[in-house]
């Protein structure tokens, strides 16, 4: 591996008695949530912060809560839904209305948080985008109707239907919140200013979307998730079945970036992305230099795509290899679903769903 792209030889230090292993440029990661280090929580697919440090988060399948860890990082306090339960399908809404504490979610699997502390939950399997008010503790319905279609563009998001809204992620001022239809291939957008709904990528075809042209006319293959550049607005989509990733620059142009092939593997680290091979990515996020961190699950690592050099590289995980075991010269994960720099760019959390933790490490 070369020198530049070893920034995440690892060392990791689990708070579990394991002695550190150490590699040349190491980082020591550690456990934030998960056990021994909080009580237990059941796959959780992503987590958020607002400015004041606090982080959100939510759990997908036998879990379907809403958790928050303070600031301090001691407590870990379950905000609502409740464990292995969902919504009922006739009130797929189940606590619009009141406190938090007294809602249902349904395989919820991303969240976007705003700097004043506003909570957006892709509540998945009823395609509806919830948002909670931490000042009041209320949780209301922000888009989707319940019923699944895909319909209402150019107009109110409450009345608008969504398949299965699998991720969002804000625009760099907080005005706009992209959201992954994944059922419907298609990527909107909710206008928070004026709560109106917009289409942005997806024609709800399944096909390969044509290299420069505009993504509001182009088939997707599998948008599972999306990354938008905190410089620039250049917006990223997460391909997980054509196991590749997809850039819209701010006038509408769609390009693959990573992996034009479309084939399902672990190869190309430390060369040219788009020659490079990804399995089943699940999400992504945009560091402050522009590059993309990538969560490849079903290669059980994360990787990093560098727009400037148009290079990936291995950050954590060994390919193919999941597990909780350190051992010399790499670090096991499984499946993992989520990612988050903190405001600062500092410090990366990896959302390890399939070990049931949260890991984090200094980032550069």
């Amino acid at each position: 591996m070369k020198k530049t792209s070893s920034f995440f030889a690892v060392t990791l230090t689990l708070l579990v008695g394991l002695a550190p292993l150490t590699q040349p440029h190491a980082h020591a990661f550690e456990l934030v949530i998960g056990t021994p280090k909080t009580e237990p929580v059941v796959t959780p697919f992503c987590i958020d912060f607002d400015a004041a440090g606090n982080l959100y988060g939510v759990e997908f399948e036998n879990g379907h809560r809403v958790f928050k860890l303070d600031p301090s990082g001691n407590t870990l306090t379950f905000l609502g839904g409740q464990k292995g339960i969902i919504a009922p399908k006739d009130d797929n809404g189940k606590g619009d209305g009141g406190p938090i504490a007294d809602a249902l979610f349904s395989g919820m699997h991303d969240l976007a948080v705003t700097k004043a502390g506003q909570v957006y939950l892709a509540d998945s399997w009823v395609g509806r985008l919830r948002h909670y008010n931490p000042t009041t503790g209320i949780v209301t319905t922000a888009a989707g109707t319940g019923k699944k279609g895909n319909s209402g563009d150019n107009g109110p998001a409450t009345q608008a239907d969504i398949n299965q809204l699998f991720a969002c992620a804000l625009s760099p001022d907080e005005t706009k919140l992209y959201l992954v239809d994944i059922s419907s291939l298609r990527v909107r957008y909710l206008d928070l200013t004026t709560n109106i709904i917009h289409a942005f990528a997806g024609t709800g075809k399944k096909g390969q979307p044509q290299d420069g042209t505009k993504a509001v006319d182009q088939p997707l293959m599998n948008p599972r998730a999306v990354a938008v550049d905190p410089n620039n607005g250049t917006v990223y989509i997460v391909d997980r079945d054509n196991h590749s990733l997809l850039r819209v620059t701010p006038d509408g142009i769609i390009t693959t970036v990573v992996n034009a092939s479309g084939k399902k593997g672990a190869s190309g680290d430390n060369g040219p992305a788009i020659d490079a091979t990804l399995n089943g990515p699940k999400h992504a996020i945009v560091d402050h230099q522009g590059r993309v961190i990538i969560a490849d699950a079903e290669n059980h690592t994360i990787r990093r795509y560098d727009p400037k050099t148009g290079n990936i590289e291995l950050l954590a995980g060994t390919p193919n290899q999941k597990g909780t075991l350190l051992e010399k010269d790499k670090v096991q994960l499984n499946r993992p679903h989520g990612l988050r720099l903190t405001r600062d760019g500092q410090t990366l959390y990896i959302v390890d769903s399939y070990n049931h933790r949260i890991l984090r490490t200094d980032y550069k």
